[in-house]
C-alpha cells in the first residue's frame, strides 16, 4: 500500500488545518436557541465540513486521511427520528458532537504531520517519470495480452475484447500490478455547461488515463476530435498534472497512427503533459 505524503509545504497544511479548527470554535460557540439558529448553524457546519473534506483530499497523495474524516462525520438527523420527535437541544447536541469529533481528527492530523514525508517537486517529477513506463509498458503490450487470453486451455472462456469497455476493463486489471490507488469514472468539473467523466485518475502521480478503441463506424478525424474535447476537459481537472490517451487500434483503422499522436501530443502545456499512444504499433 502507498503511504500518504504531503503535496504541499508541511507548515501551510499546519496553518490551514489550524485554521480550519479555529473556525469550529466559532460555530460551536454560538448559542442556538431556536430552530431558525439550528438551521443556520447546521449550514454553517455543512459548509465547513465540505470545505474540509475538499482540504484534505487536496492535500495528501493518497485518500486514507480523507477517508478518516468522513468517518468522524455524524448525521444531525438519525434513523430512530421517525420513531419520536427529538427535541431541540438534541440536535443542539449532536452538531456539536459531531464538530468535536471532527476537530479531533483534524487535531490527529495535525499532529501526525511531522511524521508524513514530503513530496518534493524533483522527486515527484522522477516518480512520474517512472511510472510512465510502466503505463507505456501496459499498452504497447495490451493487443499481446488480449491474444493470450483468447488462447486458452482446452477452449475454456474467457475475456474477449470486443468493445471499448472490454479494452477499459482489462486495462484496469493490468494497472492494479503498478499502481494502488487507480479510481475509476472519475468526475471532472463543469466544462462547456456539464460534468464529465474520465476513465481512470492515478492520484498517486496525478495522471488521468483515457482508454479508447477504434471502430469502423468512428472516423480518425472523429477520433481525433473526441481526443481533443476530453482533452480539454481533464485540465480543468485539480490532480490532473498529465494527460495518458491510450487507443486501441487492433483492426488497423488509423492509417497514420503517428501522425495521429503527434498531433495530440502537440496539446501538452507547461501545466499539464499530453502522451498519446496508439497501439498496436505497426
Amino acid at each position: 500500500m502507498t503511504l500518504a505524503r504531503l503535496l504541499k509545504p508541511r507548515e501551510e497544511v499546519r496553518k490551514a488545518l489550524r485554521e480550519r479548527i479555529d473556525e469550529a470554535r466559532n460555530i460551536a460557540q454560538r448559542p442556538i436557541k431556536t430552530v431558525g439558529e439550528l438551521k443556520i448553524a447546521v449550514a454553517r457546519e455543512k459548509q465547513w465540513r465540505e470545505y474540509n473534506s475538499e482540504l484534505i483530499d487536496r492535500i495528501f497523495s493518497t485518500s486514507e486521511h480523507a477517508t478518516d474524516y468522513r468517518f468522524s462525520q455524524t448525521r444531525i438527523d438519525q434513523v430512530e427520528d421517525r420513531y419520536y420527535d427529538p427535541d431541540l437541544p438534541v440536535f443542539v447536541a449532536r452538531l456539536s458532537k459531531t464538530i468535536q469529533d471532527q476537530v479531533a481528527c483534524l487535531q490527529s492530523i495535525v499532529n501526525r504531520l511531522d511524521l508524513i514525508p514530503d513530496t518534493p517537486a524533483v522527486e515527484m517529477a522522477v516518480e512520474v517519470a517512472q511510472e510512465d513506463v510502466s503505463i507505456v509498458r501496459l499498452a504497447e503490450r495490451f493487443h499481446r495480452v488480449v491474444g493470450q487470453l483468447r488462447n486458452r486451455h482446452n477452449g475454456r472462456p474467457t475475456l474477449d475484447v470486443n468493445d471499448e469497455y472490454d479494452v477499459q476493463d482489462l486495462f484496469h486489471a493490468l494497472l492494479t500490478l503498478f499502481f494502488d490507488d487507480i479510481r475509476p469514472e472519475e468526475w471532472t468539473p463543469s466544462y462547456a455547461g456539464g460534468a464529465s467523466r474520465i476513465d481512470f485518475l492515478l492520484r498517486e502521480i496525478e495522471t488521468v488515463v483515457e482508454i479508447k478503441k477504434t471502430r469502423p463506424s468512428l472516423s480518425t478525424k472523429d477520433l481525433g476530435e473526441q481526443l481533443l474535447v476530453d482533452i480539454a476537459k481533464y485540465k480543468s481537472h485539480p490532480y490532473c498534472r498529465n494527460i495518458f490517451c491510450v487507443v486501441y487500434d487492433p483492426d488497423d483503422i488509423i492509417k497514420n497512427p503517428r501522425g495521429v499522436e503527434n498531433d495530440l501530443n502537440g496539446q501538452s502545456t507547461p501545466e499539464i503533459r499530453v502522451r498519446v499512444l496508439i497501439v498496436p504499433k505497426r
